[in-house]
């Protein structure tokens, strides 16, 4: 099989790239679904921002999370939860396009707001990260919303709104499990600390500062730290850390890297102390990984 370029990102799910066309719609400068159709072969790793499901339209694509890996088709759902580190490979030489629709917080908020019923929404289970959804009414909007993409005429902020909320309400009709409704419950409640957490993980692969983490989140210090805290339960260091082996964990079982180019690519400046790091949180050293997942296929 032929070895893609991989290219490693924190990309917003709807950002214009060379390797896709895109269209996509937003209600008040909030983007929420885009219709992709790829151009070439994609090896790509980011991290999601918003809860979000996909659906493949024509194609395949491998999606993995690092514990979950699955092999998608034409129809084939999955959710994924904000703040995944995935890795998506597409191969060359096929009619690929997708859709996608996220649950942005703010579109959300007004949704709980007009439902207030969803503030009881009982406390369930959780599920994977990444997981397929398997239900045909999430599968018949989503095909829907790829007409709509498609065509200007229906790019109007009323229309859209509906068509938004229609999948919040599809979601809660589904799931007899109410995970969907504490998702809903929870996004349209918590949309201050989600800004927060936005902007702690789009640094967490940069060289920054204590400091200049507190300036970009718009607190002082004092209160960064409280709030930090209050978030995460660790220090900023110690999580920054923790969520770059994390990423690099995922890259070293899922990507053809090397280890020295999983170091830099997420964000430590030295291969003896990512190493070491490394070895200390997960018990083997990130070549022992390396070789340990070769051979499976995983990302390969």
């Amino acid at each position: 099989m032929k070895r893609l370029p991989i290219r490693l990102t924190h990309y917003d799910v709807f950002e214009p790239r060379p390797e896709f066309e895109m269209a996509r719609l937003e209600i008040g400068g909030h983007a929420f679904a885009g219709f992709k159709t790829y151009n070439q072969g994609v090896f790509m790793g980011f991290r999601l921002r918003q809860f979000g499901f996909n659906m493949v339209l024509s194609g395949e694509k491998t999606v993995s999370d690092g514990s979950t890996r699955l092999q998608t088709q034409s129809g084939d759902v999955f959710f994924a939860k904000a703040g995944s580190y995935l890795v998506i490979q597409i191969q060359e030489n096929q009619d690929y396009s997708s859709i996608s629709v996220t649950l942005n917080p703010e579109l959300v908020q007004r949704f709980v707001m007009k439902n207030p019923e969803l503030m009881q929404a009982p406390e369930v289970v959780s599920k994977p990260s990444l997981f397929l959804e398997e239900d045909p009414r999430i599968q018949a909007y989503l095909r829907s919303l790829a007409e709509y993409c498609k065509d200007p005429r229906t790019h109007k902020t009323g229309l859209l709104e509906v068509k938004f909320e229609e999948l919040l309400h599809i979601m809660l009709a589904v799931d007899p499990s109410g995970y969907y409704a504490r998702l809903l419950r929870n996004l349209g409640t918590e949309h201050e600390q989600s800004q927060f957490r936005r902007t702690m993980e789009s640094l967490i692969t940069q060289s920054v500062t204590v400091s200049e983490m507190a300036e970009k989140a718009g607190r002082s210090l004092t209160d960064f730290k409280r709030e930090f805290s209050r978030n995460y339960g660790m220090p900023p260091k110690r999580w920054i850390n923790h969520q770059r082996l994390k990423l690099a964990h995922l890259y070293l079982t899922t990507t053809p890297l090397n280890v020295t180019e999983v170091c830099y690519e997420v964000g430590f400046e030295h291969v003896s102390h990512f190493i070491r790091r490394f070895k200390e949180q997960y018990g083997v050293t990130p070549k022992e990984l390396k070789l340990q997942s070769k051979g499976t296929g995983v990302g390969m």
